[in-house]
């Protein structure tokens, strides 16, 4: 992934608190025009995504900023054979998974919940109390094999999930 600009003096990634900013965990994708997209989640202020766009792989990315990107944690990205973009993402409180696709790369605008975690249903581990924060599906990896798109991820650090979604289902 390429840098991030800065102003001089700060960070992208931690602002020492400024206006309640911490961004981490970023996904890459590149829109259908061409152009490179970097999504970040803010690990201060949870519920939307930030991003920045670059025109050219030669170049950096500017000061990315807020989103109406629903989500939080670490999300993945990648192209459907239509050239679709999705983002797999889950909920703030790690209780919902979903994947949310975009004809253009600008407008996410089908969604679909893949997974929910009750409380209930949650394990006692080492780093992710039963039910606590976090101990929902996390650290999302996808890969398309075959005409099906993979999610492999962390459920409370301690258990590995995978879901397998058809693509036709996601294309429009």
């Amino acid at each position: 992934m390429a840098k991030i600009s800065s102003p001089p003096g700060t960070s992208h990634l931690a602002h020492d608190g400024q206006n309640g900013i911490n961004l981490m965990h970023s996904t890459e994708f590149q829109r259908p025009d061409g152009s490179l997209v970097v999504i970040l989640e803010n690990n201060r202020q949870k519920n939307f995504y930030y991003a920045s766009e670059r025109r050219s792989a030669r170049s950096d990315y500017p000061p990315p900023r807020r989103t109406s990107l629903y989500g939080s944690v670490n999300p993945d990205s990648g192209i459907l054979e239509d050239g679709s973009v999705y983002i797999a993402a889950n909920s703030p409180d790690r209780r919902n998974m979903f994947i949310t696709v975009s004809s253009d790369g600008r407008c996410f605008n089908k969604s679909w919940l893949l997974l929910y975690k009750s409380l209930q249903n949650s394990t006692a581990g080492m780093h992710k109390g039963e039910g606590g924060a976090g101990s929902g599906p996390q650290y999302f990896q996808s890969a398309i094999v075959g005409q099906c798109l993979w999610l492999v991820y962390s459920v409370g650090k301690e258990l590995i999930g995978a879901t397998k979604v058809p693509v036709a289902s996601l294309l429009s």
